[in-house]
């Protein structure tokens, strides 16, 4: 089972806020990293929070998540290492054709749960995902990016009811973990 929340696979889900994004993708200039780097700063932190968020959400929660995130990630070579996860990010995107047709050719169980004020990522990307696997359960919330500060409650019932159906549908398996040459593969079989 995959299970996504406000997770893109496909282009419909990048709207005008990755314009600055692809701009530096595409030529790595300094003056297009300017662009982009107010995202890492303190109020870039704040705002991936609260982003979006009607008011009413908003006071639910606690700055506390976002002053640890900050003081986390401003740390050491922590914005460095923001800044180089966010840069790689290229590659996921470079893979949303992969992504597409392998959920396409396997209609792996899918549940879907998205933040319809999300900032960052479309809600177009809920049809993307029921057009390449149109069995998926998608269920929309009145939030945004960080769907679980505002709706963990109604996450897990869902959550749990997905995997109870998956589990009465299917054989169960086993995952074998190996090491082989320092790289893990796992290996799947039938549990009887």
């Amino acid at each position: 089972m995959t299970i996504v929340q406000n997770g893109n696979a496909h282009p419909e889900g990048l709207g005008e806020a990755w314009s600055a994004a692809r701009a530096y993708w595409a030529d790595p200039s300094e003056e297009n990293r300017a662009r982009i780097d107010p995202w890492l700063t303190y109020d870039g932190t704040r705002y991936q929070y609260l982003g979006g968020l009607p008011d009413r959400l908003a006071e639910l929660i606690a700055p506390e998540t976002w002053e640890l995130d900050w003081q986390s990630i401003s740390r050491g070579h922590g914005l460095q290492a923001q800044w180089d996860l966010f840069t790689d990010y290229r590659t996921h995107v470079a893979r949303f054709d992969e992504i597409a047709r392998f959920h396409k050719d396997q209609q792996p169980p899918l549940l879907l749960l998205w933040g319809v004020h999300d900032p960052f990522f479309e809600v177009e990307e809920v049809l993307a995902y029921h057009r390449a696997i149109p069995a998926a359960e998608s269920h929309l919330f009145d939030s945004a990016h960080l769907l679980l500060e505002t709706h963990s409650a109604q996450w897990i019932p869902l959550i749990n009811a997905s995997l109870k159906r998956i589990d009465e549908h299917h054989e169960p398996t086993r995952a074998t973990v190996r090491l082989s040459d320092r790289t893990p593969t796992v290996h799947y079989s039938s549990s009887s």
